[in-house]
């Protein structure tokens, strides 16, 4: 920043706008309150599945209005002051932000579970510098950190993609038109730039949208030809502006049109942003190029109602509030998020909104002090980001973990008997094994051999050979993850039996055939499972195996016991014996976050078994798939779940996450597990 402010000021040439454009436009305020409304009410669960279209109006008024006053001052001072340009976005964004930030940091120390202080504090790191977005793309891609529970920061992702926006653009305005001005006039030139990265990012929105979803939503790279629309729309306003009043009207009702239209029938499954991300957009530009010419019976009409205006001027504050509310006050109040809860956090967060406009934004905004020396706004914002980040690691040095450090680990008999005794349980034992803060990690050491989301074809190298890999005899462990937490027993009998051991595993994909399967990650048919079971299943055939053992998860896949059916028979056509490890509970809670919270009432992390999951349509499809094929089926269950399923059994943490267990607990499990494969494998 400080290099920006020394560089001498630009000199650009730029026609004159229209002397018909209204520096206020009402109905782009009304246009505001549009976007937060679908936000809040999707975020909310209270209406419109796909309101979190409205991110896709704000980029695009911030394309249009931030290109608008580059413009100006192009045009008036002949040059762009980066000083003041970006002076005026740190007065803009930043005070409420880092109100928020700072807020939600000491309400999540408060009332959340101190495990996840240490990743919220990165997310509050990473919100003030901007670059949140980046990392919730990098989390949403790793398979073991899927099932986490969101970020009261993660809103702030759309921020940072703005910022990042605001960072950029100004000097690749300035460049485009210094360094193509002479070849094809500056307002060509920077037209035609604008053309080219709206072109290239919607590309990338569409490619990337169908190979990796969370990258396509969280990056600036696919969102960045929102905002250059809103750009486009405003370095060629003079065009809209001579259009005819019929005509203009109309566009901006078709746009109104548009964006309801993709609020309303888009969901969460829907591939997003990919080329859908079109409707929305294409909504918002007719309705801002549209309302240029002021047409008299255009939307505004309806955006330039006072409720409209009055949600317009709030509805940054209320973006920043609204999701901090909705995950912080069920915790809060000690209650789940019912209705009830989820309104009061809504209509709460307005609150704070509307005090927050008055007694932050505005007065930031209209400092003379700060308004008069641009390097004073930016010295002002750069200071409020460096205690963002310093709250945020002071916070995260605050939280302590009860529980202990894990060890030494208690041998601890797995029964019946010992899950009926965990349901009396009330207080973490001390010597917790794995520890709260180890839990996710706990696992076989075979991450190597798991194949991503993209992968085609399993790990078929020498390192995926485990037990005893001189064994003589072999057995293939098969699936995702679910089977992948069994790999500590499985390897550890392989060693003790002089068996060799594949293991071949791929993120949520499972053993049985369900070709059609869409996996949640991705929002599509997981064509890539289809090809990795395929090549599995052909290098099983080359093995021929004495024995394989499945593991897959069932909550949330639509199927009929004909795929593992299918999968088990093709599996015993190699001469190989069978065996399905039944899916285990879903807890519907974090149990190492709610054990952290709940050190001393550790029963309020058990969950009653007929809320498990147990008797899921899928679960059972695919035990009755598995002796339909002639496989044969372990069940887990005795061990997990009395009445409730509890997340400590003796000294033993159950759980990693809401579904995977440890591998500390299936590993002693082996005792049980251990006869069974013997008896298959011939004795």
């Amino acid at each position: 920043m400080t290099a920006l402010q020394e560089k001498a000021p630009v000199e650009v040439e730029i026609r004159p706008e229209p002397p018909a454009l209204r520096r206020f436009r009402p109905d782009i305020e009304g246009l505001r309150a549009v976007a937060v409304v679908t936000v809040v009410l999707s975020h909310a669960g209270l209406a419109l599945t796909g309101g979190y279209v409205g991110v896709d109006i704000f980029f695009v008024i911030s394309g249009f209005l931030i290109t608008r006053q580059l413009g100006e001052e192009m045009f008036r001072r002949k040059r762009v002051d980066f000083a003041r340009f970006y002076a005026r976005r740190f007065r803009r964004i930043v005070p409420a932000a880092t109100l928020v930030v700072i807020a939600t940091l000491l309400a999540s120390w408060r009332w959340l579970s101190p495990l996840r202080m240490p990743s919220i504090t990165l997310d509050g790191v990473f919100a003030a510098i901007s670059g949140i977005n980046w990392r919730l793309a990098a989390n949403g891609t790793d398979y073991f950190q899927a099932t986490a529970p969101p970020s009261p920061l993660q809103h702030y992702w759309s921020l940072s993609v703005e910022e990042q926006f605001y960072a950029v653009w100004p000097l690749l305005l300035v460049l485009s038109a210094l360094l193509l001005g002479r070849l094809l006039g500056r307002g060509r030139a920077i037209v035609t730039s604008l053309v080219v990265l709206i072109g290239i990012s919607y590309w990338l929105s569409v490619t990337v949208t169908a190979t990796s979803a969370p990258w396509a939503y969280f990056g600036s790279q696919t969102r960045a030809w929102e905002l250059a629309l809103g750009a486009l729309v405003a370095v060629t306003v003079s065009t809209w502006t001579r259009l005819p009043g019929f005509v203009a009207g109309l566009a901006t009702w078709v746009g109104v049109a548009l964006i309801g239209y993709a609020a309303w029938t888009f969901t969460d499954q829907t591939p997003y942003p990919g080329g859908l991300a079109a409707v929305p957009v294409v909504g918002a530009v007719l309705v801002i190029a549209g309302g240029c010419a002021g047409p008299r019976w255009g939307a505004e009409t309806l955006l330039g109602l006072w409720p409209m205006q009055f949600l317009g001027r709030t509805s940054y504050s209320w973006y920043l509030w609204h999701w901090p509310a909705l995950m912080l006050l069920p915790a809060a109040l000690g209650r789940p998020a019912d209705t009830t809860v989820t309104l009061i956090a809504v209509v709460g967060s307005l609150g704070l909104a509307v005090a927050t406009y008055y007694g932050v934004e505005q007065p930031f905004r209209r400092d003379k002090a700060l308004v008069h020396y641009p390097q004073r706004g930016i010295i002002v914002g750069s200071g409020m980001v460096a205690v963002s980040v310093a709250v945020a690691l002071g916070v995260g040095a605050l939280a302590v973990v009860p529980g202990g450090t894990g060890g030494p680990a208690v041998s601890v008999a797995l029964s019946p008997a010992a899950v009926v005794a965990a349901t009396t349980t009330t207080t973490l034992p001390a010597n917790l094994t794995p520890s709260l803060e180890s839990a996710l990690r706990d696992q076989a050491n075979s991450r190597s051999c798991f194949t991503d989301y993209f992968g085609t074809a399993p790990n078929t190298s020498p390192e995926c050979i485990f037990g005893d890999p001189a064994g003589t005899k072999t057995l293939v462990l098969l699936g995702d993850s679910h089977a992948a937490q069994w790999a500590g027993p499985v390897f550890a009998w392989g060693r003790q039996n002089h068996w060799k051991v594949w293991f071949l595993a791929k993120s949520s994909c499972q053993a049985g055939n369900y070709p059609d399967y869409v996996v949640p990650a991705l929002h599509r048919v997981y064509t890539e499972c289809n090809e990795w079971r395929t090549a599995a299943l052909a290098f099983i055939a080359q093995l021929k195996p004495q024995l394989v053992v499945i593991g897959s998860l069932s909550k949330g896949v639509t199927i009929t016991p004909a795929g593992q059916t299918q999968t088990t028979l093709q599996l015993r056509a190699t001469g190989a014996q069978v065996l399905y490890i039944a899916d285990n509970p879903y807890m519907g809670i974090d149990p190492p976050s709610c054990l952290a919270q709940y050190s001393d009432d550790i029963q309020r992390c058990s969950v009653p078994r007929s809320a498990a999951g147990l008797d899921a349509p899928a679960r059972l499809a695919e035990i009755r798939g598995t002796q339909d094929g002639g496989g044969e089926v372990w069940d887990p269950i005795p061990y997990l779940c009395a009445d409730v399923c509890p997340s400590v059994i003796g000294t033993i943490e159950v759980y990693k996450d809401e579904s995977h267990l440890t591998n500390t607990f299936t590993t002693s499990l082996l005792p049980e597990l251990g006869p069974v494969l013997t008896r298959l494998g011939g004795g």
